[in-house]
């Protein structure tokens, strides 16, 4: 039984790597081969269980990647079988298995503590979160947008990441990179639960994974650690399938391309520190100074809006008097100084607008059946206490 299980999530784990879509991947391909074997069987237990006929997307923590991946498991099950028909070798397999996760897991630390170094992840809170009431935030927004507001915090995580993952590579340090690998990903699966981030079964997956390829030194480290004995570990962590020289090539190959696909969008775009990053014309805070409906011009208690965000992902966003937000949309057309503004039900509103640099002035008028205009100035958001890298040893300074 034992034996048949470490087999089965031996075939698992490879089929996870092959059908789990990494969606900052940078193509589709994993997704489209999902949904060309699976969606089908993953639609019909969508209907089955939850009675929804939601399209498949294979996307966070959506019930169709849960469905997944148990037609994966189901598929390792039956697939041992047939490995077993075929007088494959399971030793061999199982190996290869462990080996492939071993580079799986290393490709998206890199990732993920790269991404962490460059402030790509936890980037900095936009403008409307900033003035968002802290009650208002969900869990998830409000975790994202703290771990955004400090980069020291960002880059030393980030760094701890990448060196787990060079751990990993190293055959001799292999065992201490799966051992802070397994920790780093129980403190994020901690994490995706707690603060409810929709990464949660991916998460699984990665510390599953971690564990499976470190089964075979539990005994050991149980006895070096907690049974006081001396014990040796095999020099090298998981064996080799080709002569030495090739080995060492197809290795070396392999460690660069992933670094190089990990690093690439970095080194062409020249952006190593996303809070600096140039963002999108009109980006950031405004407050609502003047505003105008049919000619009448409005007092400040009067005022239904009170300020403007432009958002990073080409979102206009208004701040009622009463804090809620209502976020559209926006296509900025740069030549005739033109927002369309589409709502949730695609509804179009052009926007009018001029822009005055020098004062921070921005002067919007609305098409919406009535002449609304209004006048608003920009706020250095980035003043903030929340955004400020004031640092003290001792609580007198």
């Amino acid at each position: 039984m034992k034996d048949h299980l470490e087999k089965t999530g031996a075939l698992f784990f490879v089929l996870g790597m092959i059908f789990l879509p990494l969606h900052f991947y940078g193509s589709d391909f994993q997704f489209r081969l999902a949904h060309f074997v699976f969606s089908r069987p993953a639609g019909l237990m969508q209907r089955l269980f939850t009675g929804n006929t939601y399209a498949v997307g294979f996307s966070s923590d959506t019930f169709s990647v849960a469905a997944l991946l148990v037609l994966l498991l189901m598929t390792a099950f039956v697939g041992v079988f047939v490995l077993r028909w075929l007088k494959a070798n399971p030793v061999k397999y199982i190996s290869a298995s462990r080996l492939t996760a071993v580079y799986y897991l290393s490709f998206v630390l890199l990732k993920y503590g790269f991404d962490k170094v460059f402030k790509a992840q936890f980037y900095l809170p936009e403008p409307n979160i900033l003035y968002t009431p802290l009650g208002d935030l969900t869990k998830d927004i409000l975790f994202w947008s703290t771990m955004g507001t400090s980069r020291s915090y960002s880059v030393m995580t980030g760094s701890i990441e990448v060196a787990i993952a060079v751990l990993l590579l190293i055959r001799k340090t292999r065992v201490l990179g799966l051992l802070m690998a397994v920790c780093t990903l129980v403190n994020i699966v901690m994490v995706n639960f707690g603060f409810g981030i929709s990464v949660k079964m991916f998460s699984c997956f990665l510390l599953l994974m971690a564990l499976f390829v470190l089964a075979p030194f539990v005994r050991k480290l149980y006895d070096f650690f907690i049974s006081r004995k001396l014990v040796q570990l095999p020099q090298e962590a998981l064996p080799g399938f080709l002569p030495h020289g090739y080995e060492t090539g197809l290795k070396t190959f392999l460690i660069g391309l992933l670094f190089l696909q990990v690093l690439y969008p970095y080194l062409a775009s020249g952006n190593t520190n996303d809070d600096l990053s140039e963002k999108i014309f009109l980006h950031g805070a405004y407050t609502v100074k003047e505003m105008t409906v049919n000619k009448k011009v409005l007092r400040p208690s009067e005022f239904p809006v009170r300020k403007l965000f432009v958002h990073r992902n080409s979102y206009f966003i208004l701040q009622k008097t009463d804090g809620h937000m209502v976020d559209y949309f926006m296509k900025n057309d740069l030549l005739k100084h033109r927002l369309e503004l589409y709502d949730y039900s695609k509804r179009k509103v052009q926007v009018q607008y001029t822009y005055r640099p020098a004062d921070s002035l921005l002067e919007l008028d609305f098409n919406d059946g009535k002449a609304w205009k209004v006048i608003a100035k920009g706020i250095n958001w980035r003043r903030m206490p929340v955004l400020q890298d004031g640092f003290h040893l001792i609580v007198e300074e």
